[in-house]
Parts: C-alpha cells; sequence; structure tokens
C-alpha cells in the first residue's frame, strides 16, 4: 500500500505544469549537451565519424554531469519536508494522524525524492542514445541509473533530517549543502592531508588515506566507471595498489545506504513527541 503522505504528496504536485516543465528542460538540457558532442565530433573533415572512445568519454563525462546535478537537487527538494510543515503551522496536525514518525519521515523523504527519481529515469533513453554508438552496453546503464538513485537517496535524507532538526528551511538548507561540500570537497582534503602525513611520516602504507574516500559522493560512480569502462577519478582509486572491484562498489554503496537509513531512523526520533516526552521524564 502506498504511504499516504506519499500518495499526497504525488497527487498535488503533479496537477502543477512544474513537474512535466522540470522533467522537459532537463531532459532537453541532457540533449543539448549531447547534440553538441556530437556536432563537434562529425564536424571534423578528415575524419567525420563517431570513434567508440568518444563515445565512451561522452558517457563518463555525462554520466559526471548527471551526477553533480542530483547531488545539488537533492537536498533541496527534501529541506522543506519537516520545517515547512512547522512554518504552515501544519505538523501538530500531521502528527496527530495515525501514521507513526517513522512513516511521515519516508513519506516526506520519497514524496521529494520521486522528482529527482523522474528526472534519472527521464534521463535513460538519452544515455540509450550513446548506448546505440556502442560503447557502454546495457548493464552499464542499469548499474549507473542505481548509483544515482543511491546518492539521491543519500543526500535527501540528510535534508530531512536537517528538516526535522531545524525550524527553518533556510537553515536545513544552508546546513545540507554544508554536509554535502564537507563529503565532496572536505573528504577530499582530509584523504590528501593524511596521504601526506602518512607516506613522509608514518610507518604505513599511504593506501590507508584513501579509506575517507569511500564517504565521497563520487566514489560509488569512480569505481564502476574503472570497473566497466577502465577510467574513473584517479583520487578515488582507493591506493595505487587497491584496484577498483565490485567489492569496492558495493563498499561505498553500502556506506550511502547506512547514512541514509541512519538519517530516516534520527529524523524519526526526533520529530516522535511520544519519544520527546519519554526523555524529558526520564530526564
Amino acid at each position: 500500500m502506498l504511504n499516504p503522505v506519499l500518495r499526497k504528496e504525488i497527487k498535488t504536485s503533479t496537477r502543477t505544469w512544474k513537474t512535466p516543465m522540470m522533467v522537459t528542460f532537463y531532459v532537453g538540457m541532457l540533449l543539448l549537451i549531447m547534440a553538441f558532442a556530437f556536432w563537434t565530433q562529425v564536424i571534423d573533415s578528415y575524419n567525420p565519424t563517431v570513434e567508440p572512445s568518444f563515445v565512451r568519454d561522452l558517457f563518463i563525462g555525462m554520466a559526471y554531469f548527471q551526477l553533480s546535478l542530483i547531488l545539488f537537487l537533492s537536498p533541496s527538494m527534501t529541506t522543506a519536508a519537516i520545517s515547512g510543515e512547522r512554518q504552515r503551522s501544519t505538523f501538530d496536525v500531521l502528527l496527530s494522524t495515525r501514521l507513526s514518525a517513522r512513516s511521515i519521515v519516508l513519506g516526506k523523504l520519497l514524496a521529494g525524492l520521486y522528482k529527482i527519481f523522474m528526472l534519472i529515469v527521464a534521463s535513460i533513453p538519452v544515455f540509450s542514445v550513446i548506448y546505440l554508438f556502442g560503447g557502454i552496453g546495457f548493464v552499464d546503464l542499469i548499474l549507473f541509473v542505481g548509483v544515482c538513485m543511491m546518492s539521491a537517496l543519500m543526500m535527501g535524507s540528510i535534508g530531512i533530517l536537517m528538516s526535522s532538526v531545524f525550524k527553518k528551511t533556510t537553515t536545513a538548507s544552508v546546513i545540507s549543502y554544508g554536509i554535502l561540500l564537507s563529503l565532496t570537497i572536505g573528504v577530499m582534503m582530509l584523504a590528501g592531508a593524511t596521504y601526506l602525513i602518512v607516506d613522509n611520516y608514518g610507518g604505513y602504507s599511504a593506501d590507508l588515506a584513501y579509506l575517507f574516500m569511500y564517504l565521497h559522493p563520487f566514489a560509488p560512480l569512480s569505481i564502476f566507471m574503472d570497473i566497466n569502462l577502465g577510467l574513473g577519478l584517479d583520487l578515488l582509486n582507493f591506493g595505487s595498489g587497491n584496484s577498483s572491484n565490485f567489492m569496492n562498489l558495493f563498499i561505498t554503496l553500502g556506506i550511502q545506504l547506512a547514512i541514509s537509513c541512519g538519517c530516516i531512523l534520527l529524523a524519526a526520533r526526533r520529530i516522535n513527541p511520544v519519544g520527546r516526552a519519554k526523555r524529558k521524564v526520564v530526564s
């Protein structure tokens, strides 16, 4: 049975023109980028053909571009889920229903992320055009979609947690994007600093520094690119002696899933009035 909060949010949001316009604009932007890339390739009068290596590079570039957009958009879809209800003075009404706190959080999370999932699914035909030229396989497309959805789930869960902690949507958004910045740039800086310290002053392998990169949002996509296409970001290769493999891919996806589940449980605990009352009585 569909979550009541999710069903209500889907009904109200799909009745407006914003959702189809957003999907149209997003797919159109991807198509324009792909068309421009193919045009620059075939305009060469000396070699007016599409090479498999070019198709592979195009897929990699568009994949990283799409994941960047997903990571940027996901928190904005969920940071107003709980705080927005508080600002509209409808949060107490929502808590008075028979829904549990966990159901409310899951419904709000999926209601915010279903638009992101819609964008990911709508982009499959665009990437399928690249698939027709060769260089990538059908399994690559499926794994890529799964990686994007897992990353969206993680950032959306962080946004829903911040929305339950802070009363104002602006504060929740700033903190969520601060966490995103820490997971992208901050983790890379921490891994780089640890590498220099361990390599120069420690007696341990410098590969230990790359353990921090398991937390990087781009880590699953980079490992996926290394496994299937042999090309990824060098900083995410977990040390020169440890090549990318499916075990590393599952570990990074498992970490993202664990972060998502932890944020959902903490958010449900945060908005649970019964739980807060018990904690006050105990204290």
